[in-house]
């Protein structure tokens, strides 16, 4: 988490060059630094989004074992579809950054496409216990990343990052 807390600080420090872009291979977007910067500032948005899709989706930090197949399914597709809907409200938004929204429009779409192929794999998987913590733990993997930038970008004794944190912590526990 070390490395993701500095890239967030290095997001800090160049965002005053609208000329440099961040190019996140792995989420398949790239965006102005400026851009992301202000996205990730705007407190309202992020806490929103971590309490909403983070916090009260328990399939993003629970144990495998204190979850059933059908509970997790469910809530992979709920997961899909809350981060679905924050997308296009973000593409929809009119405001004076395009940029700003388009790309937390576009970071919540990749979440919502990882909750979605993690539902799909639960369908097509053996359906055993294993197999459910594996996929899991493959979905969390490549959602944490998204995650922890939210969490970076709130301010130090914000009370949505410290219980953010926690439940991260619990989770990076339980993956191990």
């Amino acid at each position: 988490m070390t490395e993701l807390k500095d890239f967030y600080d290095l997001i800090d420090f160049l965002s005053n060059s609208s000329s440099l872009y961040l190019n996140l291979k792995t989420f398949k977007i790239q965006f102005p630094i400026k851009s992301v910067k202000e996205a990730l500032d705007d407190t309202a948005d992020v806490e929103t989004i971590l309490n909403d899709l983070f916090y009260r989706k328990q399939v993003m930090w629970e144990h495998h074992k204190y979850e059933n197949l059908d509970w997790c399914l469910n809530s992979l597709k709920e997961l899909k579809d809350k981060c679905d809907d924050f997308s296009d409200n973000y593409f929809r938004r009119k405001s004076s950054n395009k940029d700003k929204n388009q790309f937390l429009a576009s970071i919540l779409k990749t979440w919502g496409s990882y909750a979605d192929e993690a539902a799909k794999d639960i369908i097509k998987s053996d359906l055993t216990d294993r197999s459910l913590k594996s996929i899991l733990k493959s979905f969390r993997k490549k959602s944490y990343p998204i995650i922890v930038i939210f969490i970076y970008s709130l301010p130090d004794g914000n009370p949505t990052k410290d219980t953010c944190l926690k439940k991260l912590e619990k989770a990076w526990i339980i993956q191990v």
